[in-house]
């Protein structure tokens, strides 16, 4: 499945101008649970990418201007949990969405 395709599934707000690197998303299911692994790079930094999801989401978070996880809940109840760092000069975008059903 493409990764613009588990976004949609996952119903979880892609990062505005980011890229979507090929094969490292995916999507697993265990009994009531699916797991959606969604990873994005942009060169935006952490803080602005910190901003827009706080926008968007339900989320608290920790971290420092290094790295940064937020955790909290997507506008539909699923549980999600965002991690922010630098890499390459890069700030990477790892993202695990649970849907319970």
């Amino acid at each position: 499945m493409a990764p613009s395709e588990l976004f949609k599934k996952a119903e979880f707000p892609q990062y505005p101008g980011s890229d979507l690197p090929e094969g490292k998303s995916g999507i697993t299911s265990a009994g009531s649970q699916t797991r959606y692994e969604l990873h994005m790079t942009t060169t935006d930094s952490i803080q602005k990418v910190v901003d827009y999801y706080k926008s968007k989401l339900k989320v608290d978070q920790k971290g420092t201007a290094q790295a940064v996880d937020m955790l909290g809940m997507t506008p539909k109840g699923k549980l999600v949990q965002i991690k922010l760092g630098l890499s390459k000069g890069s700030t990477t975008i790892q993202v695990v969405v649970i849907d319970e059903k």
